[in-house]
């Protein structure tokens, strides 16, 4: 039996459709898969008391470790998605040489990567949390990879 081209492709949507719709009934739709370049972000890793539930395709996406507990000091911006999806402050201006710590505060991943790539933070689940520190002056946007409408602004003066 020969299996052409067009059987194979048909075959492989066929299978994809079955996926999603069993991910659909799952409730796994609403979430994000994994960042296909999250293997040249940091790792972001859950707090130990509450590891969330690994989501197969999240689990594929092995990033390196430089994320650390939140700072003492510095700035927060939480990530929330129970009314939108939002950075919350969107804008923040800090010192040089300030850290800034982003905590995932929603239930569905989220990324924090800067529009030039100087920074990113691969995939987030909920509880999660990723610093930076801004040693020189100027704006830097970013974005969640995920949800392009959330967006947020670093000022370094």
């Amino acid at each position: 039996m020969t299996i052409t081209p067009r059987a194979r492709r048909t075959a492989s949507l066929a299978a994809a459709s079955a996926c999603a719709l069993v991910l659909a009934a799952c409730g796994a739709g609403d979430e994000p898969l994994a960042d296909p370049d999250a293997a040249t972000q940091p790792e972001v890793t859950a707090p130990e008391s509450e590891a969330p539930d690994e989501d197969p395709a999240e689990e594929a996406a092995d990033a390196p470790a430089d994320v650390d507990e939140p700072a003492s000091s510095g700035t927060q911006v939480a990530l929330l998605d129970d009314d939108g999806f939002v950075f919350s402050p969107s804008d923040v201006t800090v010192a040089a040489g300030e850290t800034v710590t982003w905590v995932h505060e929603g239930r569905i991943s989220h990324t924090v990567t800067a529009d030039d790539d100087s920074f990113g933070s691969g995939t987030m689940a909920a509880g999660d949390t990723f610093e930076v520190t801004f040693d020189e002056p100027g704006t830097h946007p970013y974005v969640c990879d995920f949800h392009g409408s959330m967006r947020g602004t670093i000022t370094v003066s």
